[in-house]
């Protein structure tokens, strides 16, 4: 069962740092003023 520890805490891991990096790119896009005319930011972020 060690296993599904390992692969629960990866999940939640994986799903923290996915949402950390959405907050942190958004608010670094809008620091520096980045347009989001034609899906710039979006594009940037991709």
């Amino acid at each position: 069962m060690r296993w599904l520890r390992a692969l629960g805490i990866a999940f939640l891991t994986a799903l923290a740092g996915g949402t950390l990096a959405i907050i942190v790119g958004d608010w670094a896009t809008r620091l520096h003023h980045m347009s989001d005319m034609e899906a710039g930011r979006g594009m940037f972020l991709a």
